[in-house]
C-alpha cells in the first residue's frame, strides 16, 4: 500500500461505510451504483420500511409522492424513510410530484434479485484449483497475527510496522504523535483505539484509506467501496481471482494483505478473504443491517480472541495471554502482580483506573474490553464482570469529575498589610494581574491571601516587588 496525503486536522469519525455513503455527492453515488454488489449491499443495509419502498419502486413506473405517503399510517415514519432514501440518492424526482428509483440503481438491483451469482464467478470458473489452499482457521489465525503486529507498533513505536501506510495512518488519525527523534508517542486517541473491538479498528484504517483515495479524485474511491461491498458476499476459505480486479483494487488488496485484512501470496493470481473483511460493511454501526442473506451458512466466521480474562469479585484479574501486545493492553488499567509465561494475575485498583482515565480511556471502553475478552466460562454468566467491580469503577470515575486537584502556592500578606498600606495596594494589583493571566486558584482579598499556580508564582513575585518599588518611590516624592 502507498502512503497518501490527506487533509490535516482531526478526521471526522464515521461509524460505518453506509453512514459514509450519506455524505457523498450524488454523482459519486451514481457511479458506485453501476456495481451490482454495491447496490445489493446498500439495499440490505436499509430498514424494513425503506426496503418495502425500494421493492415497490423497483418494478414500477414513477409514483406520486402523495400516493407513497399512503403506504404507511405514520407520517413521521414516511418522512424519515424518504429522507434516508434521498440521502443515499436512491430516488429520482420526475417533476414536482413524481418519484422513481434511481435508474442505474434500479437496473443493477433488478439484476441482483433476478440473476443471483457469486462474486467474480466468470473469472473464478476459469481458475485452476489452488494446490496450496488455505483453510478458514489458518486465515483467521494469520489475520489476528498480522493485525496484532500493527497494534504492537502503536504500543511500542520503536518497532515500526514494515508497512509504511500503518505508520502514516497512526500519525494522521492522531493515534501517535511523531517526536523530533522520529519515534512515536501514543495519544489518548491511540489508547482508545487499542481497546476497541477489532472490527472497529479495521474500519478506522479502511476509512483512512477511503479518505486518502477521495483526496486524489480519480475515481478510486468508488473502486475501493465496490471492493468492500463485493467482499461482503465472499466466503472465507475460498480463493478469488486477483486479475479480475482493477489496478486500484489490486493495490488495495496488496495493502490489506500486509495487515491481515486479506491474504495473498507474493505474485499469486488469487487472494483469500478473512472473517473481518467479509463482515466489515455490515458489522459497524448498521444496527438494522443483517448479514447478507445470500451468504452461505457459516460463511462469516466469528472473530475469536486469543486473550481470556476472568474478573473476580475481589477485583483480582486473571488473564490468559499469548502475546506481549495483550499484556501491554491489559496493563493500561490493571496492576500486574504475577507474570507467568501465558498467565497474568493482577488487580483493578483506584490508581490503575484513574491512570487509565487520565490517558483518555473511558469507563465504557474498559468494561467493554473486559466483557468482550471474557473467559468462555465467565462469558456464560449474565454479567462476565461482577457488578460490584463495575459499580466501583464508575465511582472512581466520578471522583475524577467531582474533585480536581492542582498544585499551588499560598501567598499570605495579611499580617504585613495591617502595618503597611502599600502592601495591601500591591496585593490588589498582583491579584488583578493573576486573574487576568488565569494564575489565581483562590483568593480572599480582604485578608490579603491567595493561592496561585506554581508555574506562575515567580512571575507574580516579580510583579509584586516592582509594584512595591513604584509605591515607595511615589511616597518618597
Amino acid at each position: 500500500a502507498e502512503a497518501m496525503e490527506v487533509e490535516e486536522g482531526e478526521p471526522k469519525r464515521i461509524a460505518s461505510v453506509f453512514e459514509y455513503l450519506e455524505h457523498l455527492e450524488p454523482t459519486v453515488l451514481q457511479r458506485l451504483y453501476r456495481d451490482v454488489w454495491s447496490c445489493k449491499a446498500v439495499f440490505q443495509s436499509l430498514d424494513a420500511m425503506a426496503k418495502t419502498y425500494v421493492m415497490r419502486l423497483a418494478f414500477s413506473t414513477a409514483v406520486e409522492e402523495a400516493h407513497m405517503a399512503e403506504w404507511v399510517e405514520d407520517p413521521a415514519a414516511h418522512a424519515a424513510t424518504m429522507h434516508r432514501l434521498r440521502k443515499l440518492s436512491l430516488l429520482a424526482e420526475r417533476g414536482s410530484n413524481l418519484c422513481e428509483l434511481q435508474p442505474t440503481f434500479r437496473d443493477c438491483l433488478r439484476e441482483a434479485l433476478t440473476s443471483p451469482q457469486e462474486p467474480w464467478s466468470e473469472q473464478k470458473a476459469r481458475m485452476n484449483k489452488d494446490s496450496k489452499r488455505t483453510t478458514p482457521e489458518a486465515l483467521e489465525k494469520l489475520m489476528q497475527e498480522r493485525w496484532d503486529q500493527m497494534l504492537h507498533s502503536l504500543v511500542n513505536p520503536r518497532l515500526q510496522d514494515s508497512s509504511k501506510v500503518s505508520w502514516v495512518f497512526a500519525v494522521t488519525e492522531g493515534l501517535l504523535v511523531e517526536q523530533d527523534n522520529g519515534e512515536g508517542l501514543l495519544t489518548h486517541y491511540g489508547y482508545e483505539y487499542l481497546l476497541q473491538p477489532m472490527h472497529k479498528q479495521v474500519w478506522g484504517f479502511v476509512f483512512f484509506c477511503i479518505r486518502s483515495t477521495e483526496a486524489r479524485g480519480d475515481g478510486s474511491t468508488e473502486e475501493l467501496l465496490q471492493l468492500l461491498f463485493t467482499l461482503s458476499y465472499c466466503e472465507v476459505g475460498v480463493d478469488y481471482p486477483f486479475e479480475a480486479l482493477t489496478d486500484n483494487q489490486k493495490r488495495l488488496v496488496n495493502g490489506f494483505s500486509k495487515l491481515g485484512i486479506l491474504f495473498r501470496r507474493t505474485d499469486s493470481r488469487r487472494f483469500y478473504t478473512t472473517p473481518i473483511a467479509v463482515g466489515l460493511p455490515f458489522g459497524l454501526g448498521a444496527k438494522d443491517a443483517p448479514p447478507p442473506s445470500s451468504s452461505r451458512p457459516g460463511a462469516v466466521m466469528p472473530v475469536r480472541t486469543n486473550m481470556s480474562i476472568i474478573v473476580e469479585t475481589n477485583f483480582q484479574v486473571v488473564a490468559y495471554l499469548e502475546t506481549q501486545l495483550h499484556l501491554a493492553m491489559l496493563t493500561l488499567f490493571v496492576e500486574v502482580r504475577v507474570h507467568l509465561p501465558n498467565v497474568v494475575v493482577g488487580v483493578i485498583s483506584r490508581r490503575s483506573i484513574q491512570q487509565a482515565l487520565a490517558m483518555g480511556i473511558s469507563v465504557p471502553l474498559i468494561l467493554h474490553f473486559l466483557q468482550s475478552h471474557a473467559h468462555p466460562e465467565a462469558a456464560k454468566l449474565e454479567n462476565p464482570v461482577p457488578e460490584n467491580v463495575i459499580d466501583q469503577i464508575c465511582l472512581w470515575d466520578a471522583e475524577t469529575k467531582r474533585v480536581q486537584s492542582e498544585e499551588g502556592v499560598l501567598v499570605d500578606m495579611y499580617t504585613v498589610s495591617t502595618t503597611d498600606p502599600n502592601v495591601a495596594h500591591a496585593f490588589r494589583e498582583v491579584l488583578r494581574s493573576a486573574r487576568e493571566k488565569d494564575l489565581c486558584l483562590w483568593a480572599r482579598e480582604d485578608k490579603c491571601r491567595m493561592v496561585v499556580r506554581r508555574e506562575g508564582f515567580d512571575l507574580l513575585q516579580r510583579e509584586y516587588r516592582r509594584c512595591i518599588e513604584q509605591l515607595q518611590d511615589h511616597t518618597a516624592r
